[in-house]
């Protein structure tokens, strides 16, 4: 018989191991397990792993890992928070160039009560989209979901960089908030930006800003509480609405309504108009008032210019009857036959008066010549009244002797100011101071030219 210097043993159990658990040698080199490290079927659980050198591919099966501290190394083809992007979270996130989004998915999500915008760079991505999650709303804080960067190259204007706004999901027919392009137009110089809003299921072009820091806009701007202008120049058309002022250093421009109010803040403020060539109040192609640079002021057109009227007679030969002597039986002149020019007022030969339509200060011109119809000299007093003979204008009054037989023709020129009002009617009177001779009115003519305001 041979005895073996190391006994063989098919199965040597050892009462103090536990079933599953893994032996290993103790402190003092006597076999024993722990229940943290076990190994059942082809699984070997540890409750704690020391440091250690892998050699190999690890495949951790999509398991969790927690409190995991990695501080160096690359971490290449990993998507983080690929099933729930909400979980995949950073405390703080450097980028030592380039901030780079995976081509197939496009999305940055940052989370919080608070929308960040970080400084952030995508050089060759096109359509990158931000999300800004906004938990919460306010009365004066509406959440938004979305800003969306893209980066166009193909533009026959140029390259484009497009901000897009947005507040509801990817993708919704009417969920844009507004757009903001960058424009280069091949070059940073003579670039801009666009900005446009979104109306009826595309945008509308509303603000643009040049290289030069030259605004405008695409339609008209409303503009609410106190604006500074400065030193800017508006081109084009600038509206007003209704009780908004324009205000200057020395008084202000209002419409109020009902008309267009340039009021001085105080009497010592003037509203000067200088260096242009022509400055023309009305109609400027047809009918109008012009004040030149030189200072000289004219109308143009049919139907401009200061209110004035004027009737006339011509070689009239039928004699004016006096009935009575003296100035109160004066008589009116009745020969007038014609309508001459007139603006403002109005001429009537037919009722022989002109009745003022607007009020106001008027320069009277009265021209007459006139023969004595009787057989001896007479003294005829002329003068201007108003509204059917009840007021007279003494200013605008004289007296002519005339020769009997007809044979003596006489002119009379009358000039004075006149005072009137709206809808008076002025008119020519005349008397015999002696007796009840006719006279002769051969011809005459009434003109008034409002002059100045009552």
């Amino acid at each position: 018989m041979q005895i073996h210097p190391i006994p063989l043993f098919a199965t040597l159990p050892d009462v103090n191991l536990t079933s599953t658990r893994v032996p290993f040698a103790d402190a003092n080199g006597v076999l024993t397990d722990s229940a943290a490290m076990t190994f059942a079927s082809d699984t070997l659980t540890v409750t704690k792993i020391g440091a250690f050198e892998a050699t190999g591919a690890i495949n951790f099966a999509n398991q969790n890992m927690d409190n995991v501290d990695i501080d160096s190394g690359a971490m290449d083809g990993t998507v983080i928070g690929a099933n729930n992007p909400e979980n995949g979270l950073f405390d703080d996130i450097t980028a030592g160039s380039s901030f780079f989004v995976d081509e197939s998915r496009k999305e940055l999500i940052l989370g919080g009560t608070t929308p960040v915008v970080p400084y952030s760079v995508f050089p060759g991505q096109d359509n990158i989209t931000l999300f800004v999650q906004q938990q919460t709303e306010t009365a004066n804080n509406t959440p938004f979901a979305a800003l969306v960067f893209s980066n166009h190259t193909t533009k026959t204007d140029g390259n484009v960089a497009q901000f897009l706004f947005m507040n509801e999901e990817i993708g919704g027919a009417n969920n844009r908030l507004f757009q903001m392009l960058v424009m280069t137009d091949g070059a940073i110089n003579a670039g801009k930006m666009i900005f446009r809003s979104w109306n009826a299921g595309s945008f509308v072009n509303g603000l643009t800003l040049d290289k030069d820091g030259n605004a405008t806009f695409a339609a008209a701007v409303s503009v609410t509480g106190n604006t500074t202008l400065g030193t800017s120049t508006i081109n084009d058309v600038m509206t007003v609405v209704d009780n908004v002022a324009i205000s200057f250093g020395e008084g202000t421009i209002l419409s109020n309504g009902a008309n267009v109010v340039f009021d001085g803040d105080d009497s010592a403020s003037d509203l000067l108009i200088g260096k242009f060539q022509e400055v023309r109040i009305g109609t400027p192609a047809s009918t109008y008032m012009q004040i030149d640079i030189d200072g000289d002021a004219f109308f143009v057109g049919s139907g401009t210019g200061w209110p004035y009227a004027n009737i006339y007679a011509q070689d009239n030969a039928t004699p004016t009857t006096i009935s009575l002597a003296g100035k109160a039986n004066k008589v009116q002149i009745t020969v007038f036959d014609t309508n001459g020019l007139s603006n403002l007022c109005t001429p009537d030969h037919t009722n022989d008066h002109i009745t003022i339509v607007k009020a106001g200060v008027y320069i009277v011109h009265l021209d007459i010549t006139a023969s004595g119809a009787g057989g001896d000299q007479d003294k005829f007093g002329f003068s201007l009244y108003k509204n059917n003979g009840t007021t007279e204008f003494p200013n605008v009054h004289g007296h002519e002797t005339m020769a009997g037989g007809a044979g003596d023709i006489n002119d009379i020129m009358l000039v004075g100011l006149i005072d009137v009002a709206v809808n008076d009617t002025i008119e020519v009177w005349v008397w015999n101071e002696d007796d009840t001779d006719d006279l002769t009115i051969d011809d005459i003519g009434l003109t008034l030219i409002q002059v100045g305001g009552t």
